[in-house]
C-alpha cells in the first residue's frame, strides 16, 4: 500500500507562511518586549518588563541606601533598604578603615595622616577590642562613615589604652577634654572616660587616633555606633 501526498505550489506558500508565523509567536513569547537574551529561554532578559524594572529600580534609590530591598513585579515600584548591613546596601559589614604611619609615634591631628596610606579594614559596629588589633608602634587613624536619619548621641566607652588615644567627629576633637591625656591607663571602672558623638541628620565620620609608642600596643572601646535603623554604615 502506498500513500502519495501531492502539494501544489500555492499550498507550499501557505504552509511556509504558517511555519513562519508560529516561529515568530514563539520568539515573542520567549524574548518579551526587552532586549534579546544571549540564549533563548535561559536568561533574565526573557521575562517581560523585568529588565526595565530592575534598571529603573537601581536608578531610583539614592544616597546612603542604594540597594533594592523589593521590586513590585506588577508595577516596578522600588523600596530601598533602610536596615541593610553594609555600604549603601552592598552587603558590606561595617568597618573602620585604618591609616598607619610607622615613622611617627606622635601624630595627634587628622591632618597629620594626610599622606599615610589606608592599610586595612577592621570589621566593627563601633567597638574595638584590644585582642583583635594589637599593633606595632606607630600612629593610627581609625575612621567609620555613617548616615544618620534622626539626630542622636552615640557613645564609645574607653576601657583601656596603651598609649595615647583621642576621639574625633568629622575632624573635630570630641575627647579627651582639653587639658586631659588618656594614656596607658585601665579605665574599666572610670565612667567618665568616654566619647560622646552628637550626630545630626546626614553623613558623619567617626575618627579615633591611637599612638602606639611601644613595640606592641592596643586599646579597647565598647559601644555600638551602627544600629541599622537610625544610624547606618556608609562605605568610603
Amino acid at each position: 500500500m502506498s500513500i502519495n501526498i501531492h502539494i501544489e505550489k500555492k499550498d507550499l506558500w501557505l504552509l511556509s507562511a504558517i511555519v513562519i508565523f508560529l516561529v515568530g509567536v514563539g520568539y515573542v513569547i520567549a524574548y518579551g518586549s526587552g532586549a534579546s537574551p544571549s540564549v533563548m529561554g535561559h536568561s533574565a532578559e526573557e521575562l517581560e518588563g523585568v529588565q526595565a524594572k530592575i534598571v529603573n529600580g537601581l536608578t531610583t534609590c539614592a544616597g546612603a541606601n542604594q540597594a533594592i530591598k523589593k521590586i513590585d513585579p506588577d508595577t516596578g515600584a522600588v523600596v530601598c533598604e533602610t536596615d541593610d548591613v553594609g555600604s549603601g546596601g552592598s552587603g558590606t559589614v561595617p568597618y573602620y578603615r585604618v591609616k598607619y604611619n610607622p615613622n611617627s609615634l606622635s601624630i595627634y591631628t587628622i591632618g597629620g595622616f594626610s599622606t599615610a596610606p589606608y592599610t586595612y579594614k577592621l570589621p566593627s559596629f563601633g567597638s574595638v577590642s584590644g585582642d583583635d588589633h594589637t599593633v606595632p608602634e606607630g600612629s593610627y587613624l581609625f575612621e567609620m562613615k555613617v548616615n544618620v536619619v534622626t539626630p542622636v548621641t552615640k557613645t564609645l566607652k574607653l576601657l583601656w589604652t596603651d598609649n595615647n588615644i583621642q576621639f574625633f567627629l568629622d575632624g573635630t576633637k570630641v575627647a579627651p577634654p582639653t587639658g586631659e591625656t588618656w594614656n596607658v591607663v585601665d579605665y574599666r571602672t572610670d565612667t567618665t572616660k568616654k566619647a560622646d558623638f552628637v550626630l545630626s541628620s546626614g553623613q558623619h565620620t567617626i575618627q579615633i587616633i591611637f599612638n602606639a609608642e611601644g613595640s606592641w600596643d592596643y586599646f579597647s572601646v565598647i559601644g555600638d555606633i551602627i544600629d541599622n535603623t537610625n544610624v547606618e554604615f556608609v562605605g568610603f
